[in-house]
């Protein structure tokens, strides 16, 4: 049987919620998946999605998503250039 230590798990519980993102969340009552979301999207190169949710033409997730699929498009093409000059 997997038994954990309880004070592992206490000391692990605790250490999570001492995280800066858990702090922020509970201040701003905004999820810590939204705000990993909204740091995503901000560390990214997509000045034009940052622009439409600073505009509020996007919805964080939105956002999220769009950047996500422009990063594995630019993979993808980087993927497809690698396997021509193999084979090519």
């Amino acid at each position: 049987m997997n038994e954990q230590n309880p004070t592992v798990v206490q000391n692990l519980n605790k250490a999570k919620k001492n995280r800066p993102i858990d702090v922020v969340a509970k201040l701003t009552g905004i999820s810590t998946d939204t705000l990993s979301r909204i740091n995503q999207i901000y560390e990214s190169n997509y000045a034009d999605i940052k622009e439409k949710v600073n505009n509020r033409e996007l919805s964080v997730n939105a956002a999220y998503k769009a950047v996500k699929k422009r990063e594995n498009d630019e993979a993808l093409v980087v993927f497809r250039e690698l396997m021509a000059t193999r084979i090519g």
